[in-house]
């Protein structure tokens, strides 16, 4: 994803971005009665100065064109901005809310007619000045072409994945991408592939996890690939999950389980997130509950965030004290 908002940001903006730090969030921004009203894909991203806190990177995925699309990403941002005052954080960065950037994913048959908020208003009039305007940046998708995506492929796997969903089949697409994905697994492209699901779940319930397995299995089994994973969620953190559950059995007894959880519990905690404090390492060792661990390594595995399971695994750690 950073690689595509190097191409397509405005220089100025992109540049002063601290693009290591994005990464994908699952908050939702619902209000009462609005269900709908759910972005699809959101990031988080701090600028290099730190001056500006988070940023907010909105992507909003359209396959029909969508002339009041402003209106609808307005009412994202407002539901966002609302979720920053009540959850304390407005406060937190002394009364100043976070900036957004409105980005629409656009693939379809039409031409895009998705029109600015300010252009949604009549021109000329003595009220413009009340206009709540902002600029609505917008990629075609039609218009990247599939070899430069493929180019830099894991940068770029959600945004394959997002045009495969307006083939004719797409789970088969989808399918042959997960495989390709597979060779390149770290903690972004799980992040990828778990982000997608998310937003599949959302948009496109026809397109079911099992349904993408199969297509995976039939795609292997035609083409002589080996296939590396049994469930999704092994697909999501293989290398970690299994190696502490498979150590737990080997050994046959509890004692033997728990440490095989520990070791999975670190590893994706390493794998997922950077600047992990020692001390909080030294409490997941501490830690021999067979259920806490489990419960553990999938919290650590579906966070999207560190901030996410410290406080979990503190709680954990008191337990036993």
């Amino acid at each position: 994803m950073g690689n595509f908002l190097r191409e397509f940001l405005p220089r100025e903006m992109y540049e002063a971005l601290d693009i290591y730090s994005l990464e994908p969030t699952r908050e939702s921004f619902i209000a009462p009665g609005l269900k709908e009203s759910i972005a699809d894909i959101v990031f988080r991203c701090f600028t290099k100065d730190g001056k500006q806190g988070s940023i907010y990177i909105v992507f909003e995925h359209k396959h029909n064109p969508a002339p009041t699309c402003a209106l609808q990403l307005l009412r994202y941002m407002a539901l966002m901005w609302e979720d920053e005052v009540s959850s304390g954080r407005y406060q937190a960065r002394g009364k100043h809310l976070p900036f957004i950037i409105p980005i629409v994913f656009y693939h379809g048959k039409e031409r895009w007619n998705g029109r600015q908020m300010r252009e949604l208003l009549m021109e000329g009039t003595p009220f413009n000045m009340c206009i709540p305007d902002f600029s609505m940046l917008v990629c075609n998708l039609a218009e990247l072409p599939e070899e430069k995506l493929k180019a830099n492929f894991t940068d770029n796997a959600i945004l394959l994945l997002l045009q495969a969903l307006l083939l004719k089949h797409p789970v088969e697409q989808i399918a042959r991408i997960f495989l390709l994905l597979d060779s390149a697994m770290n903690r972004e492209v799980m992040d990828t592939i778990r982000l997608f699901l998310n937003y599949v779940q959302q948009t496109n319930p026809d397109i079911t996890e099992s349904r993408i397995k199969q297509s995976i299995e039939e795609i292997a089994m035609q083409e002589g690939i080996t296939l590396p994973m049994k469930s999704f969620e092994e697909y999501w953190f293989p290398e970690f999950y299994n190696k502490g559950k498979q150590a737990g059995k080997a050994e046959g007894i509890v004692e033997g389980e728990a440490k095989g959880l520990r070791s999975a519990v670190t590893s994706l905690l390493l794998s997922r997130f950077e600047k992990i404090e020692p001390s909080l390492l030294t409490k997941v060792d501490q830690i021999n509950d067979v259920a806490t661990l489990s419960s553990l390594v999938v919290a650590v595995a579906k966070a999207s965030s560190l901030d996410d399971i410290q406080s979990l695994i503190e709680r954990s750690f008191l337990k036993i004290q």
